[in-house]
């Protein structure tokens, strides 16, 4: 639908920031997310689209963790995995579907609770990372996050960080500025050996989705996390002031406070009033039409018949949840209501 009608949205983001977060080497990361942009290469093909057509609204949300030149590397990396194959995997001849747009966001996971400034110096270094491997759009965490949700002095601070790179280091006016040097280059090609390999025996497993039920990414990623948490806690991985360099006095930092009843309250009271103000008889007969399109939802060949039944909906002013559950009262599954 979006290839027909929305030619210049991008339409598709696949993920790569929570497998990151979930304990993946770079490598993993980069082999996973391409093994899911695989599976929707295949299935718009699948549907009788030209991969020039949409393949170019495709991009990535990053993952981008303290592991400095292999980041960088990885992000090298990415893109030359990603034109090899849509140029001899799908025969992509656009050149923008060679391209590749990715969207970093620093690593939560590297974020400490005990001496929280720290995390300024970490998410510098994890945002300079992401500039010098060339992404098109950062976003910073922000140095409280491990205590609780972003003051907005620390955003401040975060957004203060992709400036002073911006304006006052002359990184981002280079392309590719580590490009030739030995280490770089090297790192690189490690990287995409390894996760070539990963996408391999993703794929001799029979896909992401085949792997994503039978639980192989899961464990894969599950290895990883354990791995690194006993490297933390014998001390072979060190991270400043959680395991070295501890101080026996810690700073008090009060986390970012929320009313959360009150938020709860006036976030049910809106949804009341919209569902109020709204005709009923509409959204009932939108709801139907999401799930008589479902019911004939059976194959590719009707790709894209889903979008006009939800736009529908949304005309009528249906909720989010409520086209949700009409897709899944068919699909299986529930929401939760609120």
């Amino acid at each position: 639908y979006c290839t027909l009608n929305m030619p210049r949205w991008n339409h598709t983001n696949v993920c790569g920031y929570n497998i990151g977060e979930s304990g993946a080497t770079p490598a993993q990361e980069l082999a996973i997310v391409l093994s899911v942009a695989i599976e929707l290469t295949e299935g718009g093909i699948k549907a009788g689209l030209d991969p020039d057509d949409f393949v170019p609204r495709f991009s990535s949300q990053v993952h981008l963790g303290m592991n400095f030149f292999e980041e960088i590397a990885k992000l090298r990396a990415w893109r030359r995995m990603w034109a090899k194959i849509m140029k001899e995997r799908f025969g992509c001849k656009n050149p923008r579907s060679l391209q590749y747009r990715m969207h970093v966001q620093t690593s939560g996971t590297s974020l400490t609770a005990q001496q929280p400034l720290n995390n300024i110096a970490r998410t510098t270094l994890e945002v300079l990372a992401a500039v010098l491997g060339g992404v098109q759009s950062i976003h910073t965490d922000s140095w409280d996050e491990a205590i609780g949700l972003p003051s907005e002095e620390a955003a401040i601070t975060a957004m203060r960080i992709n400036q002073i790179i911006l304006h006052e280091t002359g990184v981002p006016y280079v392309s590719d500025p580590l490009g030739g040097s030995y280490y770089i280059e090297w790192l690189t090609n490690k990287v995409a050996e390894e996760a070539t390999k990963v996408l391999q025996q993703i794929e001799d497993h029979g896909g992401f989705t085949e792997c994503d039920k039978t639980g192989f990414i899961r464990q894969m990623l599950d290895r990883e996390s354990i791995k690194r948490r006993q490297q933390i806690d014998s001390g072979e991985r060190v991270i400043v002031g959680l395991n070295r360099y501890i101080q026996r006095e810690e700073t008090k930092f009060a986390p970012f406070a929320i009313d959360s009843e009150e938020n709860q309250k006036v976030a049910i009271e809106r949804i009341q009033r919209w569902r109020r103000n709204r005709d009923k008889d509409k959204v009932k007969e939108a709801l139907d039409s999401i799930r008589d399109t479902m019911i004939k939802y059976d194959s590719l060949e009707k790709a894209g018949n889903l979008m006009p039944a939800l736009i529908d909906a949304a005309r009528a002013k249906c909720t989010v949840d409520e086209m949700t559950q009409a897709i899944l009262d068919v699909a299986g599954g529930r929401v939760i209501p609120i």
